[in-house]
Formats: C-alpha cells, sequence, structure tokens
C-alpha cells in the first residue's frame, strides 16, 4: 500500500522506536504498530530462538519507512 507521505507525530515517533530496536524480541506483534505495517513502513520478522520456546518478532523499516524517516530528519 502506498503511504501519502506526510506522517503524523507519532507515526514518526514509533518508525524512530522501531529503528532504535524498541520492539525486537516481542511475543505479539502490538496493536500500535499494524497501521505502520499496513502502509508498508514496517515489517515484522519472526524469529524462533529455541523449538520449545515460543517466537518472537523483531521489527524493521521498510525503505518506503527509511526514506520516510531520513526526509524528516532533514
Amino acid at each position: 500500500m502506498k503511504h501519502n507521505a506526510t506522517l503524523t507525530a507519532d507515526e514518526r515517533q514509533l518508525l524512530k522506536r522501531v529503528h532504535h530496536g524498541d520492539f525486537d524480541s516481542a511475543p505479539l506483534v502490538p496493536v500500535v504498530l499494524q497501521p505502520l505495517i499496513s502502509k508498508g513502513l514496517i515489517e515484522p520478522v519472526r524469529s524462533i530462538m529455541m523449538p520449545i520456546m515460543p517466537s518472537r518478532y523483531r521489527f524493521r523499516l521498510t525503505s518506503l519507512g527509511e526514506r520516510l524517516l531520513q526526509q524528516k530528519k532533514c
């Protein structure tokens, strides 16, 4: 899905938090990240630590998310 290239302050803050790894090792996908995932700004990466442990999620910025975050830094 295409994003309209304008970020709200909350979206910008969440992108920064994802970039810094604040949501790494999450047992579930946080609800606050769902809008960013549906807009294509971030993507979940599922990791399985050990067969007996539940999987965990890491989140990373997509190329679109990186570009929008860089635009806001300038």
